[in-house]
């Protein structure tokens, strides 16, 4: 459920609007009620709230005042502002501060509902993005961790191969940056006197303090007191020493805190760290990206670059590993109306690890033979441009589509039509938004929205820059 306050002076009209958006407004749930702006600065100090709907005149702090406030300090709090001006000044101070919707009083229900429904459908959309980007940050953390560790802690010692793994976990350039080893220990009674929240979180604690560093590019814990943080700068001193202020200040005890070894780059750390013995973490999987980026290797027929990565992504020799790359990439092209199936090809296998690169030749030549055409990708991502271009879509929307990474997608589709895929796309909208003129049937501004474009002026002036002529002068041309 998304949180709404709502803030206004008149008490029948805030009891009026929560009444009506509890009762109607599906996914959202009325926080709390304020009959001025400063009340809701008060409640944010303490309080998550996904949308304000607030009278624009109020006694002490006003709608567009508390806009300004919103704005500065929860980016990602929705606002509506309710008025009773039509003039465009108030209008456009509020659009400044980020206003989603600046609704004339006296406002009809259902224009209220269908603003805050526009608001539901962009909070949904973000948190699927917020939830996509954390699932990838989470899982690139790990398959980092894990590498870095290989790597420092002499697990991988062969030159082609670290640089290898440095490129899959996309640490290309941590390779000029700082390392240090630093040794973290709390004071014996830390977890009876200080600590509520277990033994395990406490690492994780440290972590975080560094990473909200923005000098902090990536920070691990090896083993119960030893840390490794790479930094854009040489600042390891000054970020431990205030680390330890910290910890006084809040628990009101000291904290053991020393930089043990510091090198540039990551390689060298594999002269001072011991090698550990394998854990489980090591044998983790690695994330569905890289297979994006096998799969683009394999359709753009770069077989060099495909097996490499395949030896990569199967070194921990885990026939589940295999079945599933396997899996994932023939059910990607199957999708595209080719006749495969990755059963065929599992079997083989035999359980035999010897098997694995052989069977992935194989499955190259019958790919590059048999089942690929260059033309049907080429179709499958106009077709996906000329269905969704009324959504937020772009390249990398796109190469979700077809299974592809989209720096390989951009340069396909660049080789192959002659034009970049923004450039198409911008095509496909312009095409529609005339039609569509030409029907006489919409605004503007409903045209701007159903060809993928929010914002209307920039619409507006894109539209000029295709056809020397605004909308509402084409339109008047048609007609």
């Amino acid at each position: 459920m998304y949180s709404v306050v709502i803030a206004d002076d008149e008490k029948i009209i805030r009891e009026g609007i929560s009444k009506y958006i509890g009762k109607k407004a599906t996914g959202f749930e009325v926080a709390a009620t304020f009959e001025d702006g400063r009340e809701v600065m008060d409640y944010l100090l303490k309080n998550k709230v996904d949308l304000i709907i607030t009278d624009i005149k109020m006694a002490h702090v006003s709608g567009i005042e508390l806009a300004e406030h919103i704005c500065k300090n929860y980016p990602d709090t929705k606002m509506i502002i309710l008025s009773g001006y039509k003039d465009f000044e108030y209008a456009k101070q509020a659009m400044k501060n980020n206003v989603s919707f600046y609704l004339i009083k006296p406002v009809k229900n259902a224009e209220l509902l269908e603003a805050v429904e526009q608001i539901k459908k962009s909070l949904d959309q973000r948190y699927k993005t917020n939830e996509q980007i954390g699932k990838y940050n989470d899982v690139l953390k790990e398959v980092r961790s894990m590498i870095l560790t290989d790597i420092m802690l002499g697990g991988i010692d062969d030159e082609q191969e670290i640089n290898r793994k440095i490129a899959l976990a996309e640490f290309d350039d941590a390779k000029n940056m700082i390392s240090s080893v630093l040794n973290i220990s709390f004071p014996e009674n830390f977890l009876d006197i200080y600590w509520k929240y277990g033994d395990n979180s406490i690492g994780t604690a440290v972590s975080n303090y560094f990473l909200l560093n923005d000098n902090c590019y990536f920070f691990t814990n090896i083993s119960d007191d030893t840390y490794v943080v790479i930094t854009y700068e040489n600042t390891v001193e000054e970020d431990i020493e205030n680390f330890r202020m910290w910890v006084e200040e809040v628990f009101q005890c000291s904290v053991k805190a020393e930089i043990k070894y510091t090198c540039t780059g990551i390689k060298l750390l594999n002269n001072y760290l011991k090698i550990p013995e394998k854990t489980e973490n090591d044998n983790k999987n690695f994330f569905d990206e890289k297979i994006k980026l096998l799969n683009s290797f394999i359709i753009f027929k770069m077989d060099k670059e495909a097996t490499e990565l395949f030896n990569i992504l199967i070194s921990d020799r885990d026939i589940h590993n295999v079945e599933k790359i396997f899996g994932i990439i023939c059910e990607n092209i199957s999708n595209k109306g080719i006749d495969i199936n990755s059963s065929g090809y599992i079997q083989r296998l035999s359980g035999e690890e010897e098997n694995y690169e052989e069977v992935f030749k194989v499955f190259l030549e019958d790919f590059n033979n048999l089942y690929y055409n260059d033309d049907d990708l080429i179709v499958s991502i106009k077709e996906y441009a000329r269905q969704n271009y009324s959504k937020n879509i772009s390249l990398a929307t796109v190469a979700d589509s077809v299974y592809l990474h989209p720096v390989y997608l951009s340069r396909f589709f660049k080789m192959k039509t002659g034009m970049n895929f923004s450039d198409y796309l911008f095509d496909v909208r312009m095409m529609n938004a005339i039609k569509l003129l030409k029907t006489n049937k919409y605004k503007v501004n409903e045209i701007s929205k159903m060809v993928g474009y929010n914002d209307y002026k920039y619409f507006s002036k894109l539209f000029k820059e295709y056809t020397g002529m605004t909308p509402k002068n084409y339109s008047r041309k048609v007609w």
